[in-house]
């Protein structure tokens, strides 16, 4: 059995944090409208992991105008996988939606797994409620295609969603992503 590839210790992925950051991308979430209590301390309690346990596999990539924060994803290696990723959350904060800052963080992500590794594959987990909707209809457009689904996973009649995508350096280089 192969090996997993690590992320060399001291490479630096993404953006350090602070506290005052949990509180600004808890709010954005929160100004969304999608996201409810439950899932804003979920948001919260990985933040803090982030902040607080050097030994973390999550990474945070934002993009800002200036000091305003305007969208966040947050993304890490899969466990147990040679080349899986997981995108965790990913959040346009609503003034910003429909600019292309969703697709534009999910292709920071993209270019920064390609410097580690030839290839690889991202995944996302979602709700098929329609709050939704938009989230999913970004993933098909971004060419993630949906892969399997579990019924009344978070609910009756709200599946679990899973996306995927095959990532690899011959297509950038290609042009063809």
């Amino acid at each position: 059995m192969e090996k997993a590839i690590l992320l060399p210790k001291d490479k630096e992925v993404g953006k350090r944090i602070c506290e005052e950051d949990i509180g600004i991308y808890s709010r954005i979430a929160l100004d969304t409208g999608v996201f409810n209590l439950w899932e804003i301390d979920t948001l919260k309690e990985i933040l803090n992991d982030y902040l607080h346990n050097p030994l973390t596999s999550y990474s945070i990539f934002e993009e800002k105008n200036i000091d305003v924060v305007e969208g966040f994803i947050i993304f890490g290696r899969t466990p147990l996988t040679k080349f899986t990723w997981d995108i965790y959350w990913l959040v346009v904060a609503k003034e910003f939606q429909n600019k292309g800052l969703g697709k534009k963080l999910i292709n920071r992500v993209e270019n920064f797994v390609l410097e580690i590794m030839p290839k690889a594959v991202l995944r996302i987990e979602t709700s098929a409620d329609d709050k939704y909707r938009v989230a999913r209809h970004l993933y098909l457009k971004c060419g993630f295609k949906e892969i399997g689904r579990i019924p009344d996973f978070y609910a009756d009649a709200n599946d679990l969603i899973i996306y995927s995508k095959e990532i690899d350096i011959w297509q950038y280089k290609g042009g063809n992503v």
